[in-house]
């Protein structure tokens, strides 16, 4: 035995030596030219000098970050006993192969890793005859959860900001006012490098932040700090987000981005961003000056259209700071903005109405001069701290709105459809006999309006979770509360002429003296989250709300206090004079309480299932909502209370994901639940429109939207191809809809709220993206159904039905085509919509385009677009139009691009107009705004980044 066992010890002792002689091989596997991780790549262990296999591993390794999960092409490999050599075999579809020699005898005894340099994989050439084609930049790709694009593979014209970059991504859609889609589904978040900035205001970032400065940008489904603070995924806490992740050289130190320009009709514009990076803090500051009111940038390709192009001319000034400091180590961060802006806006606007009414249609000619100016201070601030067994987050918001505006309206109501009306037309009614269409209208009118008020609005939420100690539940409390101030006074001067009842023409001066309006609301909420298995969890939360609401309106007939014509708009006579002018029966007080009493029942699931995971939410909210209301106007004092339970469905799905994050199917469903107006259930008359007379109407229901939906997400890697299918159905029951009774003598409307079944739609889209070598395709293609009732009446006959169903299809295509740094695109967008029933339309919008950016020289650049608008089946024909639109960028650069120098064009053949259409049960709709002229402008860009002394290179 003591044989035995000093063999066994001599045995054991040998092979821990020889597992101690073992070397552990880390690397890392990267793309050739942008670094990017090669995430799956095959290495293969061979020993030397036969190429026998010994053994093998998949470059992929996560590391979790926080609430993130990354996911990198890291691998592990062993090396047998020995000092035998051996031979790295790396490989990845669509790269050539890489062998890298490792030899034992090149490392001391002491050594027990070796850390190889990245390994590198070059994309694989192919040779067709005497022509030689090497891929070009990848444009975007996956890894893991994340679509990664690789801002440096997109060609961009010089001087350009973020929105042109974003713009240009495969399968993301960028409106005008900042908000951005991805395949079709809402992004929540634009961050910067993980972290919010100027709480959510995405066009600061987007209009401020160079392009030069992104490295990538991410596409993800981010986890919340509740799931991050729970250790575990808790429901209703993920947001889609789309995160610019900056390069090395500015995610540190500091970065300045300036611009001054000016051109032709006294065109300005100067800008300032500057950002400050630290390790635990970031502040950023910027201000913007202009008079352009344009986000049009030459050469792009991103399917803008003249319905794209914001109105009249704005004179905008603004700035703001924000900041964040983030002390990991200590658990807490706080961050928050201010922002300062004051505006000048001009516009004019033209509106083209056909009325769907029984028997023979109305048609409206309304023209709007709009002047206003604008001053705003927001600000926002968001502390969070954590504990071990607790976390506090505490919110304040404060915002003020100085505001005053003129505008001056000139309107009439025709039984033909006419054409080529002009604002002085409307104006000059009846002054000149030699009009064919003078005595024709139902009714004409010329509106005057002074406008000053002054808004301002505070709030404070602070919430706070708890770990139950010894389980994993966590209890959540929260209290909530704001109150807003309105205070205004508004001036009309009103002359309506009736053709055909001349003594009921009116004249009126008046004063609505809309004050004190404010509304406040507090709350509080307690919650409980209990892990009931494995990926499964309830939480059931109770919410009390309570608000007040205090409305008063004094409306003062000014035209009854003497000789009072002479005088302009927004003067006031003595106190004496004009409280004696008082309308009772529209001026009035209305006080109104609200308890609504919140169930939130919400489970959240996950499992493993073959090929992938499946995750779902259900939340179905029951609130016990208890109203009063008080009102006072002329003869009528209402008291109503109204006691209602309504239900809701939100963020509630299905989904199922494949192991390899490449395909995603989800199903969601939702129903909001609407309780009427409680003003809207007094029986009373507010005729303070002569043209547009309300009634209230007792028997209204509450109404109830249900949406429907299914999205398919799919990515191949390898072909660098991903498309997506989208269909959904939303149905309106009981619909809160403002019918109207039209009078034909007169061409009044009287509305009620009334509740109307009958509208529906449904809708379907399919999107690819392409990138094939230097060549990216883009393609959407939609289609929608919708049915559309409203309630109109004739005269003395009550509302009936009125029905239009809008059949419609879209398809936009893109086509690029990189050439080393320069590029070349075609695009086309075409939309038909054919409307039924109670109209009879067709109407057709066609875009044709090309784009191109060139490097002329090492510093010349040009980057041009030249795109055809056509419009067809409107009903004035002034509005069929064939626009011609060219825009070009000539730029120069000097100082490694840190000075640019750029001359841009905007419309230069002028022939832009801009036309947008509208139809539904109740009117067809066709507005016409002004555009800018078409302009030059010279403009110069400097940028400057210092990194601190340590990260210099």
């Amino acid at each position: 035995m003591l044989r035995i066992a000093i063999f066994g010890l001599i045995m054991s002792l040998w092979s821990l030596s020889g597992v101690a002689e073992q070397l552990l091989v880390r690397g890392r596997v990267c793309d050739n030219i942008d670094n990017e991780d090669l995430i799956g790549a095959t290495v293969r262990l061979l020993a030397l000098p036969d190429s026998t296999f010994m053994t093998g591993t998949s470059a992929s390794r996560k590391r979790v970050r926080g609430d993130e999960v990354e996911e990198t092409s890291h691998f592990r490999i062993v090396l047998p006993g020995g000092k035998d050599k051996y031979l790295l075999e790396v490989s990845y579809p669509g790269y050539e192969k890489s062998f890298v020699t490792v030899n034992p005898s090149d490392y001391s005894d002491s050594e027990k890793i070796i850390d190889l340099p990245v390994i590198l994989l070059p994309h694989k050439i192919k040779q067709l005859g005497e022509v030689v084609v090497s891929a070009s930049r990848i444009k975007f790709f996956n890894k893991g959860d994340t679509v990664v694009f690789n801002a440096d593979a997109f060609q961009i014209a010089d001087g350009s900001m973020l929105d042109v970059l974003v713009s240009q991504l495969p399968g993301v859609e960028l409106k005008a006012n900042g908000q951005i889609y991805y395949n079709g589904r809402y992004v929540e978040s634009l961050l910067l490098d993980g972290k919010h900035f100027f709480n959510g205001n995405n066009q600061l970032m987007l209009e401020n932040l160079g392009a030069y400065a992104v490295k990538n940008i991410n596409i993800y489904e981010k986890t919340g700090e509740a799931s991050a603070f729970a250790g575990r995924q808790l429901g209703n806490d993920k947001e889609l987000v789309m995160d610019v992740r900056l390069k090395k050289e500015y995610s540190t130190g500091l970065i300045v981005n300036a611009e001054a320009g000016g051109g032709t009709d006294d065109r300005y514009l100067g800008r300032l961003f500057g950002m400050l990076f630290t390790p635990e803090t970031r502040i950023t500051v910027y201000a913007n000056s202009n008079n352009l009111n344009d986000d049009r940038k030459p050469g792009r390709s991103d399917g803008w259209k003249p319905a794209d192009m914001k109105t009249g001319v704005r004179k905008s000034n603004t700035g703001g700071v924000d900041y964040l400091v983030e002390k990991k180590k200590q658990n807490w961060k706080v961050n928050g903005n201010i922002q300062v802006s004051h505006d000048r806006f001009t516009d004019e606007t033209g509106i083209y109405r056909t009325n769907f009414l029984p028997g023979s249609d109305t048609y409206d000619r309304t023209f709007r001069h709009d002047k206003s100016r604008t001053f705003k201070v927001v600000t926002s601030h968001n502390f969070y701290m954590k504990h071990k067994w607790y976390d506090l987050t505490i919110i304040p918001r404060f915002d003020y709105n100085n505001r005053r505006s003129e505008t001056t309206t000139a309107g009439a109501t025709f039984d033909y459809n006419i054409q080529d009306v002009t604002f002085g037309d409307l104006v000059n009614i009846g002054k000149d006999a030699t009009g064919s269409f003078f005595s024709d209208y139902v009714n004409r009118y010329v509106r005057e309006a002074l406008d000053r008020s002054k808004t301002w609005n505070s709030a404070l939420d602070a919430n706070s979770r708890i770990k139950i100690k010894g389980t994993s539940d966590i209890l959540r409390v929260g209290a909530f509360g704001g109150y807003n101030h309105l205070s205004e006074d508004r001036f009309d001067r009103y002359t309506i002429d009736y053709a055909e009842n001349a003594s009921n023409n009116q004249m009126l001066d008046r004063y609505f003296k809309n004050r004190p309006n404010h509304n406040s609301r507090i709350g509080g909420l307690v919650g409980y989250n209990r892990s009931l298995l494995p990926n499964v969890s309830m939480e059931l939360t109770y919410r009390f709300t309570h608000s007040e609401k205090e409305s008063n309106s004094t409306l003062f007939n000014l035209h009854e206090a003497g000789d009072y014509s002479g005088h302009s708009i927004g003067y006031l006579p003595s106190m004496a004079e004009y409280t004696a002018t008082i309308d009772q029966s529209n001026s009035y007080m209305s006080r109104s309480r609200t308890n609504d009493h919140t169930i939130i029942p919400f489970f959240n699931f996950g499992w493993k299932v073959t090929d992938g995971n499946l995750n779902g939410q259900l939340c179905v909210p029951v609130t016990l909502s208890g109203r009063h209301l008080d009102y006072l106007r002329g003869s009528v004092d209402a008291h109503i209370s109204h006691n209602s339970a309504l239900w809701n469905v939100e963020s509630t799905f299905i989904n199922w994901q494949s192991t390899d994050k490449t395909k995603k199917i989800e199903l969601f469903y939702s129903v909001d639940s609407e309780a009427p107006d409680l003003i809207d259930l007094v029986d009373m008359t507010d005729n303070t429109d002569p043209l547009n007379i309300y009634l209230g109407n007792t028997g209204l229901k509450s109404s109830h939207l249900h949406k429907v939906g299914m999205e398919a997400q799919f990515m191949n890697p390898r072909k660098r191809l991903m498309h997506f299918i989208k269909a959904g159905y939303q149905q309106l029951d009981n619909g809160l809809s403002k019918g109207y009774i039209y009078d034909t003598s007169t061409g009044i409307r009287t509305y009620r709220t009334y509740n109307v079944d009958g509208n529906w739609q449904a809708n379907i889209g399919y999107g690819i993206a392409w990138q094939h070598g230097p060549m990216t395709v883009q393609s959407l293609t939609t289609g929608s159904w919708v049915n559309s009732v409203d309630l109109i009446g004739v005269d003395d006959t009550d509302p009936s039905k009125n029905k239009v169903v809008t059949k419609g299809i879209n398809e936009i295509l893109k086509w690029s085509y990189a050439i080393g740094k320069n590029s070349v695109g075609i695009n086309a967008d075409v939309t038909y919509h054919d409307y039924s029933d109670g109209a009879d339309i067709r109407t057709w919008t066609h875009q044709y385009g090309a784009n191109a950016l060139w490097n002329i020289t090492e510093r010349f650049q040009l980057s041009t677009d030249f795109n055809i608008y056509t419009r067809s089946g409107f009903s004035d024909n002034s509005l069929n139009t064939t626009d011609f639109v060219w825009n070009a960028r000539l730029s120069y650069s000097i100082m490694k691009g840190a000075l640019t120098f750029m001359i841009d064009g905007f419309d230069m053949l002028h022939n832009l107009s801009n036309v947008t259409y509208t139809v539904n049960a109740q009117a067809r709709t066709e507005t016409y705004v002004n555009v800018l002229p078409r302009y030059f402008m010279f403009h110069v860009q400097y940028r400057f980044n210092r990194q601190p002394k340590k990260r210099k290179q």
